[in-house]
């Protein structure tokens, strides 16, 4: 037969032996469990009612928890260590025959087993909204549209979860309930007052969470926050408000867009945060979600670039970046926008092509904030970006 595959070539097994004991999720263990039972991944995969790529996805990710807890039998590693730990080295010694008689596992405390137990978590949810989900109404009819136009709904620091204590702060009490209303009456607000463009981008700066875990402190600093209430609750209260907001802009636009920075609170709860808006939105065509692997991250507007970027870095850094790691983008374009948040200012400058702007926030002062005596002025704004000329208007609420 010329071309074309052997319809009697036989699927290559996996092997799992050993790994059930690593899968941490109802998924990961049903998955590992099937494969067991069944071979290959094409069999567990038909049934469990998944794709090939998921069982792969589900088994790649319980073999890597394996290989840090020191499970590796094709590389004579079977001496594993406890929970919370991971492998940093492994000594053997053979005998003449080939044999092991000894074997020493140096550990480390496993910074890899709190993104586990993240990933675990987002899985978990996304799970249960996969597919599931299509926008409310109709299509707005394009014909009616700005086809040059693209209006970004900016969104700065949301801080989701952030608690202030009015007579601590300053200013008014804070919590997810409130932060939720606001969010939700701007996001309205601004798209009922946008131009009428066939596409919308909905831009999260990062800190969309005020907490990254449910260790109320910064990931990187170590900072102690003041959070409101459990963090599982915070979580499905922001992949919730995400998609409210998203559903209001299809209203509006026939085409939206989404972008989700990472944050120096957020940095791993924003790609699970990611995933869960794919997930709501797999079968919605309308809706693109950004890939958010990177810190920096970028989308293409005819001649206009939006670069975006949580604001931690000084802009020097962040236009030696852009000019290094999007060369060919900005070299194309002719107009170059790097849009931040972080500092809850509202600030602008141009610099080398670039127009660098922060957003504010709608969020109250914390006791942090209020103790270092911090004032802005609390906003969000919204952007549109014509094709062939840049900016061309803004609304701010």
């Amino acid at each position: 037969m010329m071309g074309g595959r052997n319809p009697q070539t036989k699927e290559k097994s996996m092997n799992v032996d050993g790994l059930l004991v690593f899968a941490t999720t109802k998924e990961q263990i049903d998955t590992v469990k099937a494969v067991e039972k069944l071979g290959t991944a094409k069999a567990a995969a038909s049934e469990l009612g998944v794709t090939v790529a998921i069982v792969n996805k589900r088994v790649e990710r319980v073999r890597a928890k394996a290989t840090r807890r020191g499970w590796s039998p094709e590389h004579d590693m079977k001496a594993t260590c406890p929970d919370g730990f991971s492998v940093k080295g492994t000594s053997t010694l053979y005998n003449g025959e080939g044999g092991i008689t000894a074997q020493w596992v140096k550990t480390n405390k496993d910074a890899e087993d709190i993104k586990e137990t993240l990933q675990a978590f987002a899985e978990g949810l996304t799970e249960g909204v996969r597919g599931k989900y299509k926008a409310k109404g109709k299509k707005p009819k394009s014909k009616s549209k700005n086809s040059e136009l693209a209006t970004a709904i900016i969104v700065g620091d949301a801080h989701l979860g952030l608690y202030a204590w009015g007579e601590e702060c300053g200013g008014e009490s804070y919590d997810l309930s409130k932060s939720r209303e606001h969010i939700l009456q701007a996001v309205r607000n601004l798209v009922e007052r946008s131009v009428d463009g066939e596409n919308g981008i909905f831009i999260n700066v990062g800190d969309w969470y005020h907490a990254n875990t449910k260790v109320p402190t910064t990931p990187m600093s170590g900072n102690l926050l003041d959070v409101d209430s459990r963090f599982g609750k915070v979580a499905r209260a922001g992949a919730e408000l995400q998609r409210e907001c998203i559903n209001m802009m299809l209203e509006k636009f026939p085409q939206v867009t989404v972008i989700n920075a990472k944050g120096n609170h957020d940095p791993d709860a924003a790609v699970w945060l990611n995933m869960l808006t794919e997930a709501y939105f797999e079968n919605e065509p309308r809706v693109t979600v950004v890939n958010n692997s990177k810190k920096f991250l970028h989308h293409q507007w005819g001649d206009t670039s939006l670069f975006i970027y949580h604001g931690e870095r000084s802009r020097r850094s962040q236009y030696e970046y852009v000019t290094s790691a999007y060369r060919k983008e900005f070299g194309d374009s002719e107009f170059s926008y790097i849009l931040t948040g972080h500092i809850h200012h509202v600030t602008k400058e141009e610099l080398g092509g670039c127009l660098f702007e922060s957003f504010g926030t709608l969020t109250a002062k914390d006791a942090y904030h209020a103790d270092n005596l911090y004032t802005a002025a609390r906003t969000m704004t919204a952007v549109t970006y014509h094709k062939s000329f840049g900016e061309v208007g803004r609304q701010v609420f």
